[in-house]
This record gives C-alpha cells, sequence and structure tokens, in this order.
C-alpha cells in the first residue's frame, strides 16, 4: 500500500494578475495572470470573460 498521502510535504504556490477594461461601450474586458508552483510557471491572458458586475 502507498501511504504518500499521509505525508506531512508542504506545497506552496503564489500567483497574481490584473484586469483591464479594454472598451466601455462594448463591454470587452482583458486579463493576465502569472503563478508560480513548486515546479512550473504558469501564464493566462484571458479576453472578453464574463466578471461580475
Amino acid at each position: 500500500m502507498n501511504n504518500s498521502y499521509l505525508k506531512n510535504d508542504v506545497v506552496w504556490n503564489v500567483g497574481g494578475g490584473f484586469r483591464y477594461l479594454l472598451a466601455r461601450k462594448l463591454g470587452l474586458k482583458m486579463g493576465m495572470d502569472v503563478a508560480r508552483g513548486p515546479e512550473d510557471w504558469a501564464f493566462y491572458i484571458t479576453i472578453g470573460t464574463g466578471w461580475i458586475k
């Protein structure tokens, strides 16, 4: 039986991002996010996401 899930290892990650309203009349929104985990970086760009008003 593999008990690796019982280890008390600490796994960290950190990230941040911003959102911007590109065209108010069209409601076009854009966002960028960057995150770093224990092994890799992640970078996301979103355009036209339906955000809560």
